[in-house]
């Protein structure tokens, strides 16, 4: 009985083992398997494709200023000085004064002018006196015709002299060329006022430009009546400008091309700020886009795009165009307005993986 006893106890102890190892070791493969079929779950942000209107810009900072004489218009800034020394005698304006064109603003002594111009119409009264004396003689020639050429030349000569000392009498009454807003005067009454000096600056401030500075590189993507936005210490201001000149040369010292640029007419902008400007150099109207930050470059490849297709990402190959301000343009296989897509959480993502949108 002894053996039997003990050949039943080895039996019981063998089960009992194969029991144990059954649950010490095939548990954790089963664990193992059932891990592999749970997939990646990744949490993201997400948007839509959709079709907007984009622009390509080229940005530049640039001072107002007056604008430049033009074949229509004169120049929006006039700076006046005295033709001579003279005299101040009375100032008629005062800066921030709104004057016409043709406003006195400076009176200067004229005494001595008056007298050369009083002087020279005696003159050219005696000349025209003596050249209808002698027309009467050469007419029964009473006269030579030497002596009545002499004094019609006389006679001629003194009129042009009238004529400059009336005009010199002119300049002594210094006036507005063009309308607008005294922005300047350094003139007192009993002053002597020197040519060398500027006595009155005279500003159109309905005529203001920006003059900015373009990168040489991107010059070649400005043109005149290109449209531009402006912007102060980046907040955009009402109204937007053309593009009105591109200078062919380009300055040495910095490498820049300078842009004339209109400013709306209505006193937004003041002579001698900075101003930052956006020009349109290219639109491309109803094309798909999508935020910059979907696209992702993981490899050597090119840009992509995770696709959302129910619970996973798939990533799309695409080709980029313009960008403008947070959107792209994009082209791809199977890309529309309404494709649901991955923008926050992109960066990183496998070609496919199983996805969780932010708040769903």
């Amino acid at each position: 009985m002894k053996p039997l006893r003990a050949i039943f106890a080895i039996l019981i102890f063998a089960l009992m083992g194969v029991g144990a190892w059954a649950v010490f070791f095939r548990k954790p493969a089963e664990e193992s398997a059932d891990s592999a079929d749970v997939a990646t779950e990744v949490v993201v942000k997400s948007a839509t494709l959709t079709r907007k209107t984009l622009a390509e810009t080229v940005d530049a900072f640039g001072l107002v200023m007056p604008e430049v004489a033009s074949e229509d218009h004169p120049a929006a800034m006039a700076t006046l000085s005295p033709p001579t020394s003279s005299l101040i005698t009375e100032v008629h304006c005062w800066e921030g004064k709104a004057v016409e064109k043709g406003d006195l603003l400076v009176s200067l002594d004229t005494r001595q002018a008056q007298a050369q111009l009083n002087q020279a119409k005696a003159a050219a009264e005696f000349a025209t006196r003596e050249f209808e004396r002698q027309k009467k003689l050469v007419a029964i020639e009473g006269t030579s015709e030497k002596t009545f050429q002499s004094a019609q030349n006389d006679r001629d000569k003194a009129l042009l002299e009238v004529a400059a000392a009336e005009t010199a009498l002119s300049l002594l009454q210094v006036s507005a060329p063009i309308s607008g807003l005294v922005t300047m005067v350094d003139a007192n009454p009993g002053e002597t006022a020197d040519p060398v000096n500027t006595l009155v600056e005279i500003v159109d401030p309905s005529r203001l430009v920006l003059s900015a500075r373009i990168p040489a590189t991107d010059a070649s993507q400005v043109k005149p009546d290109q449209a531009a936005h402006f912007f102060r210490l980046g907040n955009p201001l009402d109204g937007d400008g053309r593009v009105i000149f591109v200078n062919p040369r380009v300055d040495p010292a910095n490498g820049s091309v300078e842009a004339r640029i209109s400013l709306p007419p209505d006193g937004q902008v003041r002579l001698g700020e900075w101003l930052e400007v956006r020009i349109v150099t290219r639109t491309k109207a109803d094309v798909l886009v999508a935020p910059v930050e979907s696209i992702t470059s993981p490899g050597d490849e090119g840009p992509v795009i995770s696709v959302i297709e129910g619970e996973t990402a798939r990533q799309i190959p695409v080709k980029t165009g313009i960008e403008d301000h947070g959107w792209v343009e994009i082209e791809g296989d199977g890309l529309r307005e309404g494709t649901l897509i991955v923008t926050e959480g992109a960066y990183g993502l496998p070609e496919e993986t199983g996805v969780r949108i932010l708040g769903q």
